[in-house]
C-alpha cells in the first residue's frame, strides 16, 4: 500500500497522545545513550552527539502530506546550516507509521522524492522502529535491536559526513557482525532496561539463534 493512501493509519496511539514531546525527547534520548551510545552500535555516532550537533525533532503530523513537509523542512534547515554547527538530525513521529509496514512504504517514498529532487546525492535516510526487523530476518532476531527505537524515526544523515568517516574508519562491514555477537551476550534484564519499549522474551535466545 502507498503511503499517500494510509492517512487512516496514522492515527495517534492513545499512550503517545498523553505524553508530551519533552517526555517523548527524553525517551529518544536515552535510546541514543544508551543503546545507540552506550552499547557502540554506530561508533560514528557518539563525536556529534556528544557535542550537541544533533537535533531532534517531534514530528506532530498525522498526515503523509505534512510528514513530508516537516522532512523537507529539516533537510532545509541542515542546508543552511554548517556540519560545525548542526551535523544531523532525527525526526521522530509521536503520531504516524505504528505499523512497520506503513513505516516502509513512508521511507521508500521519501526515498524516491529525495532521488527525484536529487537530494540524493548530499542526504541519506536512516530508519529506526519500534518493530524494526531486516529483511533476511526474523522480527525474534536479536540483530534487530540495532534498529529498534521508541517511536518511529527518520535519521537525516549528510552524505558527505559519512563518506568520510567511513573512509577513516577500519574495516566498516565488520560493525554489523560485531553488533549481533554483542547483542546475543546480553542478558534479558540489560535488554529490558535499554529498550524499554520492547518485550525482552519475544527474542530469540542466543542458543536457538
Amino acid at each position: 500500500m502507498s503511503a499517500h493512501t494510509q492517512d487512516d493509519k496514522l492515527a495517534p496511539t492513545s499512550s503517545n497522545e498523553r505524553k508530551n514531546n519533552e517526555q517523548i525527547k527524553r525517551e529518544v534520548e536515552h535510546w541514543v545513550e544508551q543503546c545507540i551510545l552506550s552499547l557502540n552500535l554506530c561508533p560514528f555516532a557518539a563525536v556529534p552527539y556528544r557535542k550537541g550537533l544533533v537535533h531532534i525533532e517531534i514530528c506532530e503530523a498525522k498526515r503523509f502530506e505534512s510528514v513530508v513537509g516537516t522532512l523537507l523542512g529539516e533537510i532545509e534547515k541542515l542546508v543552511m546550516s554548517s556540519p560545525r554547527e548542526l551535523s544531523n538530525t532525527l525526526v521522530v513521529f509521536r503520531h504516524a507509521f505504528a505499523a512497520f509496514d506503513d513505516f516502509l512504504d513512508a521511507a521508500a517514498t521519501f526515498n524516491a522524492m529525495l532521488e527525484r529532487s536529487n537530494l540524493h546525492h548530499s542526504f541519506q535516510v536512516a530508519t529506526f522502529h519500534p518493530d524494526y526487523y531486516f529483511a533476511n530476518s526474523k522480527p525474534s532476531d536479536r540483530g534487530n535491536l540495532t534498529n529498534r527505537s521508541p517511536y518511529p524515526i527518520f535519521h537525516l544523515l549528510r552524505e558527505d559526513e559519512m563518506t568520510d568517516v567511513l573512509a577513516r574508519y577500519s574495516a566498516p562491514e565488520q560493525i554489523p557482525i560485531r553488533n549481533v555477537e554483542l547483542l546475543s551476550s546480553l542478558d534479558l534484564e540489560d535488554i529490558a532496561k535499554r529498550w524499554p519499549f520492547i518485550d525482552p522474551s519475544s527474542l530469540t535466545s542466543p542458543e536457538n539463534a
